[in-house]
């Protein structure tokens, strides 16, 4: 597990996710992308996050955010269990089981 980090409002946060065992669950091919591109702004509004950047990778996405509120971990949080949800169901048809790597 990643160490924590501060949170401090206005500031500006990068991070990344890697899918479990490096599959290609996040290929950008239509449905997984609108699935993560909703999600990411669904929840960006949320959390009063702007989100700057989103780039999806066959098997990882990054994020950069500038975060007015102190709220980035929320938002991340959130984020990323519905992401690995969402795919879950597309891919297996159940919104069980481990989607992210550690790390």
């Amino acid at each position: 597990m990643s160490p924590p980090i501060e949170v401090h409002p206005d500031y500006s946060y990068a991070g990344s996710r890697r899918v479990l065992r490096g599959e290609f669950l996040t290929t950008p091919n239509e449905e997984p992308r609108q699935i993560i591109f909703y999600l990411a702004v669904h929840f960006a509004r949320m959390f009063g996050i702007r989100l700057l950047l989103l780039t999806i990778m066959s098997n990882h996405l990054h994020e950069q955010a500038d975060d007015p509120e102190g709220r980035y971990p929320d938002f991340i949080q959130q984020f990323h269990a519905w992401v690995a949800i969402a795919l879950n169901l597309h891919h297996f048809g159940t919104k069980r089981g481990v989607f992210w790597g550690r790390g």
